[in-house]
């Protein structure tokens, strides 16, 4: 190919690009403005406001954007802080945005930045978050960060009474200071995370509305001495609690306490140290539990009549997950009948097949289908007390059992020869392994050999 030809190859190659970016200008441009708005509600707040350039029809289409998503963080991120002439940069964007912004309502408002010890700064946002609340949001998720949890109110009170919110999500490290009157009556579900409450008795108000179906509470603090928080949604159906932090401060939540009184609660998940105490006035609604505690306390430290009240309110559950940490705590707690308990999930780390807390567990799930160690399974090297364990449930109702994180030592080979042989009733067997390569097959052929005392139980190895 001579250079003639070879200018000519690439003088029609650049052509057909600019006639194919041309065709795909017109076809946009072909579009209704109802789709275009589509379009840009899919792109971040700043990428559609930049698309005003690019021609006179499009010089306002960002004006009326559904979605208004405000993040600082990830440039903060990537340059390691944000300096005074970056933040006025993205004050000026989001004032900008707020000030022309002509829709009467949107669907989504997003704000993530950080705070500074600016007065002014706190002032902007408290303005940006008004200004969002009179555009009627049904989602708001508000993130602020290195505030050192400022003793300045950076959200506005007309954040808790915008009729139109139906998900709320606040996160940062700032003291929530709520109005003594909230008015949230479509609000359906409320995210707090990492906040600190200074005053519980507006916060029982916000736990108290007339829609909240979903509560989620991760790692908030709560200050000062006796506190009594009361949930009583009365269309909760979701609870979830992270108290992780705590841990590394015991004594400071022991005069604090937790009432669940919302009758129709169904799932609730907890992760923490049952510091406080918690209380369920109507327990028998709840059928899907969880509890865990992966930065535990030494077993000595835990409030052994805190877990033996959840576990009796947990009682009805089908469903229940609980922690390794909690099943060694047994041993003094008391553990009331799981008359409805179908399925139990062990997680965390190992679980000690042998031990007599596990034991005095099982045999108060008299109905119990399916067991799963989902942080492994092991078995002291006596085999004496293995053996002379008395786990009901094997010979009675117990069909399917699943085991993670298994790496065929001795201790664990033992643990599952036992549960097939005393397994009576089981149908299904899934065995998964922490390594592959060769581990599974050998192990399955193992396996495979083991005397069943059910003839159609079926084993998995992999």
């Amino acid at each position: 190919m001579d250079v003639s030809s070879l200018a000519c190859k690439i003088k029609r190659k650049r052509s057909n690009e600019r006639d194919d970016a041309c065709s795909c200008k017109r076809s946009l441009n072909d579009l209704p403005d109802a789709m275009l708005k589509l379009i840009l509600s899919l792109l971040k707040t700043k990428c559609a406001v930049r698309t005003s350039v690019l021609c006179k029809r499009w010089q306002y289409m960002w004006t009326s954007l559904p979605n208004l998503d405000f993040n600082d963080r990830e440039r903060m991120v990537q340059e390691q802080g944000a300096s005074s002439e970056k933040r006025k940069l993205f004050m000026d964007f989001v004032d900008r945005v707020l000030i022309f912004h002509d829709a009467p309502k949107i669907h989504k408002f997003t704000l993530s930045c950080g705070a500074s010890d600016d007065m002014s700064h706190m002032i902007h946002i408290r303005r940006w978050i008004s200004a969002a609340v009179r555009l009627k949001p049904q989602e708001v998720n508000i993130v602020i960060y290195n505030a050192r949890v400022s003793d300045q109110r950076l959200l506005p009170y007309c954040l808790f009474s915008c009729e139109a919110t139906e998900v709320m999500g606040l996160q940062g490290d700032f003291r929530l200071i709520l109005p003594s009157r909230t008015c949230l009556p479509h609000l359906r579900i409320l995210i707090l995370s990492g906040l600190t409450f200074k005053d519980h008795r507006p916060l029982n108000l916000l736990f108290g509305g007339p829609a909240l179906e979903e509560l989620v509470m991760q790692d908030c603090e709560w200050e000062g001495g006796k506190s009594e928080v009361n949930i009583s949604a009365p269309k909760l159906k979701k609870l979830t609690i992270e108290e992780t932090h705590e841990l590394y401060r015991p004594t400071e939540h022991a005069s604090k306490s937790v009432t669940i009184s919302s009758p129709e609660v169904e799932i609730f998940h907890y992760e923490g140290g049952l510091l406080k105490s918690y209380h369920f006035h109507c327990p028998s609604s709840i059928t899907d539990a969880t509890l865990e505690s992966h930065d535990c306390l030494p077993i000595e430290d835990l409030h052994i009549d805190h877990l033996s009240e959840v576990l009796t309110a947990l009682q009805s559950v089908e469903c229940l997950q609980l922690g390794s940490y909690f099943v060694k705590a047994l041993t003094h707690a008391s553990v009331p009948v799981f008359k409805n308990l179908i399925r139990l999930d062990l997680s965390e780390d190992q679980v000690d097949l042998s031990s007599k807390e596990l034991e005095k567990m099982l045999n108060q799930c008299p109905r119990l289908e399916t067991l799963t160690f989902l942080g492994g399974i092991s078995t002291d090297y006596c085999a004496r007390r293995l053996l002379s364990s008395n786990l009901t449930c094997l010979s009675s109702t117990l069909k399917r059992i699943s085991i993670s994180y298994f790496n065929g030592n001795t201790s664990e080979l033992f643990a599952v020869q036992f549960l097939l042989w005393k397994g009576t009733c089981l149908e299904k067997m899934d065995i998964y392994c922490y390594e592959g390569g060769d581990a599974p097959k050998e192990i399955g052929l193992f396996l495979s050999a083991c005397h069943r005392s059910s003839e159609t139980c079926e084993l998995y190895v992999g």
